[in-house]
């Protein structure tokens, strides 16, 4: 009988004391996936056992990861880096399935790079610029911020579904022809993307702020783009030049 009542009075009862940070997902997944700790440039681990062509699938940088320049033409799938990545003009041929990065992530001046693997996630800004052969992106891609493509003159397909919690903007991409169903973005620029059909009707708008300069288009030349007329009559349409936020500048080291 007492060893029932004291349980029914401190089943509530909560220990004091600091509690439990929560732990980051790169940190609990390093716990039993192969990973370096710490900042990673390709070069200072050329020939080694650390070099990223002898990294595993599903390998993890704990801290950024610097492979701008490297020759090779693989990354292991499943890649996940804790802080910012960069891998302007490497020889790269894809970013792999299921690649993860929780920092910033620069891609420029890629001239091998042909598409990007499914399942790609960036937890915050994201640029992809000036890169000739990108011609798709794979499912399930997700940007968390911002996410920026740039002078990609052969992309030709964006996959259904995709996710930009703020501004997603295209400017430059010649080839691109249709957008993809059921988006979800922040914001959506159209710059200079004059082959682009149309505008789709099922466009899911989401972020702070009020419901409105929603679709921003400049420079499509394109007179038989089809907008729907709903968005005129919920005032989201602007031609720029209208004032606009500018795009953050991933082209430094330091991760926003």
């Amino acid at each position: 009988m007492f060893q029932k009542k004291f349980a029914s009075r401190t089943k509530n009862f909560r220990r004091k004391g600091p509690q439990k940070k929560p732990v980051h997902p790169i940190q609990a997944a390093a716990k039993w996936r192969p990973h370096f700790s710490g900042s990673y440039d390709w070069r200072d681990h050329s020939g080694q056992a650390t070099a990223v062509e002898n990294m595993p699938d599903g390998f993890i940088i704990i801290d950024d990861m610097n492979i701008s320049g490297y020759p090779g033409r693989r990354l292991p799938q499943g890649l996940m880096v804790g802080q910012w990545a960069q891998l302007s003009g490497s020889g790269v041929a894809c970013l792999p399935d299921r690649m993860e990065v929780f920092g910033s992530f620069m891609m420029s001046d890629a001239e091998h790079i042909e598409h990007v693997g499914s399942g790609v996630k960036f937890h915050e800004y994201a640029k992809l610029q000036n890169l000739p052969k990108l011609q798709r992106i794979g499912d399930g891609f997700s940007v968390r911020k911002w996410l920026e493509l740039r002078d990609c003159p052969a992309l030709e397909y964006l996959p259904d579904n995709i996710f930009v919690g703020n501004v997603l903007r295209i400017e430059g991409c010649q080839n691109l022809r249709k957008l993809p169903k059921g988006m979800t973005v922040g914001c959506l620029e159209i710059i200079n993307c004059p082959n682009i059909e149309a505008i789709p009707d099922d466009i899911e708008f989401v972020g702070t702020g009020l419901l409105r300069d929603k679709v921003r288009v400049k420079d499509c030349g394109n007179p038989d783009l089809m907008i729907p007329e709903t968005y005129f009559e919920r005032d989201l349409v602007r031609y720029l030049p209208h004032p606009h936020p500018a795009a953050p500048d991933l082209s430094g080291p330091t991760p926003l």
